[in-house]
């Protein structure tokens, strides 16, 4: 169910990734589900808001689930969060291949640079999620400026 969802809203152009899906079952023909979709930022919001609400019809309409989905913006063409995007990536995938994250954010200060974003952790990872910040913490650590992760952890429900 979860792979077919996610391929309906993939389908779209203009959606980026899904995560945070959750479905709900209350009895036979009766699911509820939410998620959030990440899309440019630089879209035009009336037009993404459209596209989500087609999106969600066509999940009710084939299978028959009341979804709700939020969108989530994200910055694609900016140099230095597409450098730490896949700095992110990397350190992850050094800690345990099955790691992974989403909704990267930066909000840059005099003092200090906060990158703010979820990492979606398995069951099957040996690693607490305060030695995984640990790690990212030391692997980003700059001389020349400081970076302060606020990381928000997930548990990975599915394979």
């Amino acid at each position: 169910m979860v792979e077919k969802i996610t391929e309906v809203i993939l389908q779209n152009e203009h959606i980026i990734g899904v995560h945070d899906l959750i479905i709900h079952t209350y009895g036979p023909g009766n699911m509820i589900g939410s998620c959030h979709v990440e899309v440019k930022s630089s879209e035009d919001i009336v037009v993404i808001h459209d596209i989500i609400d087609e999106i969600e019809r066509k999940i009710h309409d084939e299978l028959n689930i009341l979804m709700t989905i939020h969108m989530d913006p994200i910055e694609t063409d900016n140099i230095i969060i597409n450098k730490f995007k896949e700095g992110i990536g990397d350190i992850l995938r050094e800690i345990d291949p099955e790691l992974s994250f989403h909704d990267l954010r930066m909000v840059s200060g005099n003092t200090h640079t906060n990158l703010i974003f979820d990492v979606v952790v398995p069951y099957s990872c040996k690693f607490s999620n305060s030695e995984i910040k640990n790690i990212i913490d030391n692997e980003l650590k700059d001389d020349s400026h400081e970076y302060y992760t606020v990381i928000t952890f997930d548990q990975k429900f599915v394979k």
